[in-house]
């Protein structure tokens, strides 16, 4: 009879030790789950993995891979890019914790020729800078740009405005892995007059494009 009483008892202490290690299980499942729902792909997405840039990349994306991965964009509008001859691109803009991104396609098309991304830094939720070429790869907040930046240098521009003025780097690498994008860095700080100037400066946007002619710049005012 002992025995049995013995028996019970060890079953049901076996019973309880398996359902407590089944629910400290499925508690860290949660958790984790919960962290993930945040990430870049995810349903509820609310900041950007770190390789956002190296994951999601022109020519080859198309917008409705944009939309089923991040869902609908925060603002949707078209973006001259030839006065001249009234020409748009269509403008798919997005806002997180960590950064705002811009998508462009051609109007009545779904490839994405540009991403356009501002991001800060961020300790907590970090964005890698491509293609800023130091030894040592940087996120946004820390990357400048470089001397080898400035030597693929294809074109220079600054504007100013009443509120605020940037200036563009375009850039052209031309290895295998690469050589089909155009690099336009952006850095927003007045008195920036020729190329050099932008030596050492903070990056605070990158445009990836497929067309040199297409490189979307955030506005000051919308950047996180």
């Amino acid at each position: 009879m002992n025995s049995l009483f013995e028996n019970i008892i060890s079953g049901v202490i076996g019973g309880l030790t398996v359902y407590a290690i089944q629910l400290i299980r499925e508690n860290k499942k949660e958790k984790r789950l919960n962290l993930e729902s945040n990430k870049v792909g995810k349903k509820d997405t609310k900041y950007i993995d770190p390789n956002f840039l190296y994951n999601y990349q022109p020519g080859s994306l198309a917008i409705e891979k944009v939309i089923q991965d991040f869902g609908q964009p925060k603002n949707k509008y078209e973006y001259p890019v030839d006065f001249e001859n009234d020409i748009s691109v269509l403008i798919y803009e997005y806002r997180f914790v960590n950064a705002v991104v811009l998508f462009s396609t051609e109007i009545g098309r779904s490839s994405v020729i540009s991403i356009t991304l501002n991001a800060t830094k961020n300790d907590l939720h970090p964005v890698v800078c491509p293609y800023t070429f130091d030894e040592q790869e940087m996120n946004f907040g820390d990357a400048k740009i470089t001397s080898e930046i400035i030597g693929n240098e294809r074109s220079f521009d600054s504007q100013i405005y009443i509120n605020w003025v940037y200036s563009a780097l375009q850039a052209r690498y031309f290895n295998r892995e690469i050589k089909y994008f155009t690099f336009t860095y952006i850095v927003c700080l007045p008195n920036i007059e020729k190329l050099e100037d932008m030596k050492d400066k903070i990056i605070d946007q990158i445009c990836i494009s497929t067309n040199m002619d297409i490189a979307p710049v955030i506005n000051f005012y919308d950047m996180v």
